[in-house]
């Protein structure tokens, strides 16, 4: 599983930067040939991302809300997964580059910087 996690650790940061990049040209140029596969790539993404968050907590026996670097990675996910529903329901697939963009930096920096080599402190361990 670790394999899994490791390679997820840089495709999801990768999908992110490709849709980021697909949506920027969208906007940028009014491309139409790639307006109709950037919400593709989207939803692609997020799923990438819900399975790495899936097995991040299932390796180590937590949800990743411990370090400010796993928050990042949670974070980078919601704001991705809120434009999504956002876009879904309005049918406004404009602005995502700008939206996107955050939540690209914010996988990246939660990628990069994430360490799951540490103890979990006994404070947070329960006793049942």
């Amino acid at each position: 599983m670790l394999d899994l996690i490791n390679i997820l650790s840089v495709l999801v940061p990768f999908a992110y930067l490709l849709t980021t990049y697909l949506y920027g040209i969208a906007f940028f140029k009014s491309s139409r040939g790639i307006a109709r596969f950037k919400t593709a790539f989207l939803i692609i993404s997020i799923l990438l991302n819900l399975c790495f968050l899936i097995l991040l907590t299932a390796e180590y026996k937590h949800p990743p809300l411990t370090t400010v670097y796993e928050l990042l990675l949670l974070l980078g996910f919601t704001v991705a997964s809120a434009y999504f529903f956002i876009e879904w329901v309005t049918k406004i697939k404009n602005t995502g580059f700008f939206i996107l963009l955050v939540s690209t930096l914010f996988l990246i920096i939660g990628t990069i910087f994430l360490d799951m080599n540490y103890g979990f402190q006994d404070i947070f361990k329960s006793t049942y």
